[in-house]
């Protein structure tokens, strides 16, 4: 009798734990991704510095990094402002996200021909680079986001339309 009674005291406290656990799992990301695009940025400038003309994927990644930062909590939010918050965050999401694609998989992976300049080569040691794969992962995250965002507009718009239509009553 006594090992049930305390097994069931122990439940509600699982749910608290794995609740903790992820939290901390996800603040430890979270400051792992900003120590590692800030080490790839610097340990990868130089290659990137020689083919800064053909490709932008240092700045890409610095712009990420800074506006990832300032990222709006949309608690302070009033509820008539909150649309068109959610609306400018997807614009910004989905230009870094079509600019980081150009970069990663356009620019920088430019193939090898032998009318090309040196830089073009130059280049193509930047896809080998930790900063290439930092920025590709990151630019996955950033369509993640977006459409996470869209989803999130969408359940916005729709309950508003829900919430503004009459209800009819049919009287007997």
């Amino acid at each position: 009798m006594r090992i049930a009674s305390e097994n069931s005291k122990q439940e509600p406290c699982l749910p608290y734990c794995c609740g903790c656990l992820g939290v901390v799992a996800l603040i430890g990301g979270i400051i792992s991704w900003f120590v590692f695009g800030i080490l790839f940025l610097v340990k990868d400038y130089d290659v990137w510095h020689e083919c800064k003309n053909e490709s932008e994927l240092w700045v890409y990644v610095l712009v990420l990094i800074i506006l990832s930062v300032s990222k709006k909590n949309y608690k302070d939010v009033s509820d008539s402002e909150k649309v068109g918050a959610i609306v400018c965050s997807l614009a910004i999401e989905i230009s870094l996200a079509i600019w980081g694609s150009i970069e990663i998989y356009d620019k920088s992976m430019v193939t090898c021909c032998p009318n090309l300049s040196n830089s073009t080569i130059a280049c193509q040691e930047l896809t080998s680079t930790d900063l290439w794969t930092f920025a590709a992962v990151s630019n996955g995250i950033t369509w993640g986001f977006a459409l996470i965002i869209c989803c999130v507009m969408s359940c916005l718009l729709y309950c508003g339309i829900e919430e503004s239509e009459p209800t009819r009553s049919i009287d007997v």
